[in-house]
């Protein structure tokens, strides 16, 4: 026999013996537990339940630094606190101006709070000849020399590029607070 009610509750005329029991509440896990009930005794039951949302604080050093979760519209300055997201995967990109998106996935646990810390770095890409086009991640940033400013610490696909001259590409890995230094001798493709 199934009988329902609200917390906290006591249910009378239950035959003794072995009870499941469930308590389900929107936004939190269900707890699921096997009560002994005994005759003539009142059988206490206490439940924790766990939130099925959790929480996301990121912060970053960089001054004007706006937050986007699972692409959706930018929720504000950082250092930013989001509260009830779904447990499980979330993508979050930091942006700011003149400077290098930061994507990464990150996993929301119910019931706790997720950190995220975003530190800057810099790329300087030069090149012989100079005036070659610079892309950080295959997104154009300028012509060499360039000193490209990142949200956060990590390796990069770098490619320089100049019309008439093979494509240098490396990836560069940048600490935070480096300048990380990438110097490109290009190659003509044809005689001169």
């Amino acid at each position: 026999q199934a009988l329902t009610g609200t917390t906290a509750t006591t249910i009378y005329r239950l035959e003794p013996g072995s009870h499941n029991l469930t308590l389900a509440k929107y936004g939190y896990k269900n707890y699921t537990s096997t009560v002994a009930v005994l005759s003539g005794q009142t059988t206490p039951v206490t439940a924790n339940l766990i939130s099925t949302t959790g929480n996301l604080s990121v912060t970053s050093d960089v001054s004007g630094a706006y937050l986007v979760v699972d692409n959706g519209a930018a929720t504000g300055l950082l250092p930013k606190l989001i509260t009830g997201l779904a447990e499980g995967k979330h993508t979050v990109k930091i942006i700011a101006t003149g400077y290098v998106d930061y994507l990464t996935n990150i996993t929301i646990i119910g019931g706790q709070q997720t950190q995220l810390s975003a530190a800057s770095g810099k790329l300087s890409a030069n090149s012989t000849p100079s005036g070659a086009a610079v892309y950080v991640n295959n997104v154009y940033k300028g012509s060499t020399p360039a000193l490209i400013s990142v949200i956060n610490q990590g390796t990069y696909f770098v490619s320089i590029s100049a019309i008439g001259y093979a494509n240098y590409s490396t990836n560069a890995t940048v600490l935070p607070g480096e300048t990380k230094n990438i110097f490109a001798t290009l190659v003509p493709t044809t005689g001169g």
